[in-house]
């Protein structure tokens, strides 16, 4: 007998579509605007041959995406469907979900298959690339968003060493670094942060799947303990290897990449240095706190 509730569909057949069905719906964009709450001061970055002045400059190659879960913008997502990498993902730090992240890759809804990774294409001969997430799933801050950053159009291979070696180190570090320093006057956590890949010339086995050679990242915030604005890049080659922190003027001069726009770019290479150290920072000046030396014994 069939439900005149579900219009002559079973009923057993119509829970177990709606329990099947992912709550994700990806956009693709015509624009990088249509997503700037994930920018600074809503500026998108510049990335040369790429982005200039928030136009893309090949429309047909890249897409930017607005990575969409339980109706809500989660992240910005700017997609080469050439080389079948993310040219970058932008989010918005505010603090992490504890525990382990745990889901599937799901290919976009919004993009066809033909231009998106398979799980396949990491499971060749040949190929031993890690999955590598752009927008990690650890600096997600609920379950939602950390669901939402297993979207292919957000990992690139990643040689194994690179991804559970400095990249994951240096990740490691910038979230520490986050929620000690990005907190605005009103003690509300929130980072910007850019994450992207430059491609190589060599593709993973039997694919058209593209292996970065770079890989960067860099985040800016308003910090009140340093009473300033502070912001950091690292980057480097997909290979075994440590990333040191640098400022995003070094990332702009090396890379061509200035992820944002008529600001941070007044930290030095000394704060981060500092910042960075395990020392603690005065709340009334950006000099290291000094522990007071105790007095020595008296020689007898």
């Amino acid at each position: 007998m069939m439900s005149s509730v579900t219009g002559g569909c079973p009923l057993a057949l119509v829970i177990l579509l709606l329990v099947s069905t992912e709550p994700t719906a990806t956009a693709v964009v015509k624009t990088v605007r249509d997503c700037v709450e994930f920018f600074l001061d809503g500026k998108p970055p510049k990335i040369e041959n790429v982005l200039e002045q928030g136009n893309i400059q090949d429309q047909d190659r890249y897409l930017p995406i607005c990575q969409t879960y339980n109706h809500q913008n989660r992240f910005m997502t700017l997609y080469d469907k050439v080389k079948q990498i993310p040219v970058f993902s932008a989010y918005k730090y505010t603090g992490h979900e504890k525990g382990r992240c745990q889901d599937k890759w799901k290919l976009e809804p919004g993009l066809d298959a033909k231009y998106q990774s398979a799980e396949k294409d990491y499971q060749g001969q040949g190929s031993s690339y890690h999955r590598g997430h752009l927008f990690p799933c650890f600096h997600a801050n609920s379950e939602d968003d950390q669901k939402s950053t297993f979207m292919v159009t957000n990992r690139v291979p990643q040689d194994p060493s690179f991804n559970i070696g400095g990249w994951k180190q240096m990740e490691n570090r910038v979230k520490r670094v986050m929620d000690k320093y990005c907190l605005d006057q009103n003690n509300k956590l929130e980072a910007f942060v850019l994450t992207g890949a430059f491609p190589s010339d060599e593709n993973m086995p039997n694919t058209k799947v593209n292996i970065p050679k770079t890989l960067w990242t860099a985040f800016c915030c308003y910090s009140k303990v340093l009473h300033m604005w502070f912001a950091c890049a690292h980057w480097g080659a997909n290979v075994k290897g440590r990333l040191e922190a640098k400022t995003v003027a070094d990332l702009n001069l090396s890379l061509g990449v200035d992820p944002f726009p008529d600001k941070c770019l007044h930290t030095t290479d000394s704060e981060l240095r500092t910042v960075f150290s395990s020392r603690p920072i005065s709340p009334s000046s950006k000099t290291p706190v000094r522990k007071k030396a105790g007095k020595r014994p008296r020689k007898l």
